[in-house]
């Protein structure tokens, strides 16, 4: 009788072998065929996995060497810029010191004559002077002293270590020094205020309104004429006929008129005018102006005048070798030197 639930398989060798037969039940076989399968679905797949990991691994590792080569290329490239910024922030700053410096000198050069003319005494831009206004909180600035303080919140700490020591040390010595001259406007603009009408009546300027030359000073002198030793009175002024002549004060004529010598004059009474002692302290003084040689003069006795109004022309009467001004000034009744009391610039041919 036949057994269904088994399979009979027969192994049948060469000539000289015997036949090999091997009985096995159906479900053994077909388990044995669904496991190897299994295993080598298993194989394929899980060496499929393999593959596709190594390969994706092998991109993303190339990906990011190069990835890694174009940060090392813009590091490289924003360092170089980072350098040409530092060196041009540099060259720029060194620019703006010496600006810096030479107005600071020009700034100095006024606040000496100022301070000659005025007697105001100015605080001087050294460490021990400059102590008290440094201290003042500044409404502009942060630094207070110290090295580069007025940079701090203006601009990156980082910045700030960029810069050399000595650097930041010459910058801050010039903001310092800038205070200190802020500081020197607002006590002269105290002191100027207090003393506006003085300063109206005090001689200030030039009285020649055109180009002239100096042609002899206040003092010993070899007279032009005469050819011997004489005291000059004043200030000799060479300028084309008919050349304008202002009043340097504020005042009231005093006198006008010609003689042989002199030539057609104005002399101005400027009233209480202001000067100063060597503290530093105001008193009155009266002034008084006279204009000689005169071409033509333009006001009359008792008349008022204001600094910078014409007065007069340029002329060549009484005893002169051409045409000039011959300029005086009197300071309670004494002549004194009127160069004392020129402040602006004069326009020279």
């Amino acid at each position: 009788m036949v057994d269904e639930n088994k399979i009979t398989i027969m192994f049948v060798p060469g000539d000289t072998g015997r036949t090999a037969k091997y009985t096995v039940r159906k479900s053994w076989l077909i388990g044995g065929l669904v496991a190897g399968l299994t295993v080598l679905v298993v194989s394929v797949l899980f060496a499929i996995t393999v593959t596709v990991l190594y390969t994706r691994g092998s991109l993303q590792s190339r990906k990011a060497t190069r990835e890694d080569a174009k940060a090392a290329e813009r590091y490289k490239a924003e360092s170089e810029a980072n350098k040409r910024d530092k060196e041009e922030i540099a060259r720029i700053h060194n620019a703006y010191v010496a600006e810096t410096k030479a107005r600071v000198s020009r700034l100095e050069d006024f606040l000496g004559r100022m301070e000659t003319f005025t007697g105001i005494q100015f605080l001087k831009a050294s460490p021990a002077d400059t102590a008290e206004v440094v201290t003042t909180k500044s409404a502009k600035l942060d630094g207070r002293g110290g090295e580069a303080h007025f940079l701090l919140g203006r601009i990156d700490p980082s910045s700030v270590l960029s810069y050399s020591r000595d650097r930041l040390g010459s910058m801050d010595r010039q903001v310092q020094m800038l205070d200190v001259y802020y500081q020197n406007a607002v006590r002269a603009q105290a002191s100027l205020e207090k003393q506006t009408l003085a300063f109206a009546h005090t001689p200030l300027i030039v009285p020649v309104d055109g180009r002239f030359e100096y042609t002899d000073g206040f003092g010993m002198r070899i007279h032009p004429i005469f050819k011997r030793k004489d005291f000059h009175e004043g200030l000799d002024m060479a300028a084309p006929v008919g050349t304008r002549i202002i009043a340097t004060a504020d005042g009231v004529v005093l006198e006008t008129g010609s003689d042989s010598t002199k030539g057609r004059f104005v002399q101005i009474d400027h009233g209480l005018g202001a000067s100063f002692d060597d503290k530093g302290n105001a008193r009155a003084t009266r002034y008084k102006t006279a204009c000689y040689h005169c071409q033509k003069v333009l006001v009359k006795k008792g008349q008022k005048v204001k600094r910078g109004d014409l007065i007069a022309e340029v002329g060549s009467t009484g005893l002169s070798t051409g045409p000039h001004l011959h300029y005086e000034v009197y300071v309670n009744g004494k002549k004194i030197n009127p160069a004392s009391f020129i402040l602006d610039r004069p326009r020279r041919s």
